[in-house]
């Protein structure tokens, strides 16, 4: 397992934060129409489900990113949240925010 370079994930997160909040902050990308008819309004309200499904994933990103930026602050960053084991740093360099080694993450989703 390498060391990790925390000046590179910072950058890293700091990157992705920015990214994630310049989408966030983006227009609604839902067309306008004059006078909608049936399958404009069908095809505005999809659009619009969509938009709102991917803006709230975004949000629970930014919020993981913002929240590993607490941890590499707090001294925390790189521990398991359920077992406190180091989360190797291979999965760290894949998935920055990761709060789960990988044996947590399995037993985590073969709950759901």
């Amino acid at each position: 397992m390498t060391e990790l370079n925390y000046t590179n994930i910072r950058r890293q997160l700091e990157e992705e934060k920015a990214e994630i909040l310049k989408s966030v902050s983006g227009g609604s990308g839902l067309p306008i129409h004059m006078n909608p008819d049936r399958d404009d309004l069908a095809q505005d309200y999809i659009t619009l489900e969509k938009t709102i499904a991917l803006k709230a994933m975004e949000r629970e990103q930014l919020e993981q990113v913002e929240s590993a930026l607490q941890r590499l602050d707090n001294g925390t960053y790189g521990l398991c949240s359920e077992c406190s084991e180091l989360i190797p740093t291979e999965r760290l360099e894949i998935l920055p925010y990761a709060t789960l080694c990988v044996r947590c993450q399995t037993q985590h989703e073969r709950h759901w």
